[in-house]
């Protein structure tokens, strides 16, 4: 952790972050921590790593945004204390496994049984319109394409779904 740093790069406009954090990545073996909208168009990109990866890292990120004419300041602070990690919130330089909120609503959905449909049209009722949308999806309702499912509102996908099931014999599946 002693010789670990942070390059601060900040700069007019979201093409121009994107640039700088491209090319920050790209220069060096340095990870991306933040990109943080700071007001009035600036964007602040925070990069962290070894401190000489981060130094090649934020010059090669101003270079090229010397190419787009953005205009930039950038400062990069060597050896940077645990405690100025922790107030950026992040919890940076922690061996603990960062939480992941895509993988803990994939979990939570599996835990929930996702589109189970109990086989009685009342219960598509109570059904949440993703959990419509994928069961229609699920028995390949031919009725509706994709898109259509993809916008249909709730009213509109019991309807298709409580005409598929009766017309395929009234059961689920």
């Amino acid at each position: 952790m002693e010789n670990r740093a942070i390059g601060m790069i900040e700069v007019n406009g979201l093409l121009g972050a994107i640039e700088a954090a491209d090319s920050a990545l790209k220069a060096a073996s340095v990870s991306l921590l933040r990109v943080s909208k700071v007001g009035a168009g600036l964007i602040t990109v925070l990069i962290v790593g070894e401190v000489s990866a981060v130094s090649s890292a934020v010059d090669a990120a101003v270079a090229s945004l010397g190419v787009l004419n953005r205009k930039c300041s950038s400062h990069v602070i060597p050896r940077l204390s645990p405690e100025v990690f922790a107030m950026l919130g992040h919890g940076f330089g922690r061996d603990e496994e960062r939480p992941c909120p895509e993988r803990e609503m994939t979990e939570r959905a599996e835990d929930e049984g996702g589109s189970e449909w109990s086989g009685d049209i009342e219960g598509l009722a109570s059904m949440k319109v993703m959990e419509l949308r994928r069961l229609a999806r699920s028995v390949d309702l031919t009725s509706m394409t994709k898109k259509e499912i993809r916008y249909a509102g709730k009213a509109e996908l019991i309807a298709k779904l409580a005409e598929f099931f009766e017309s395929s014999g009234g059961d689920g599946e």
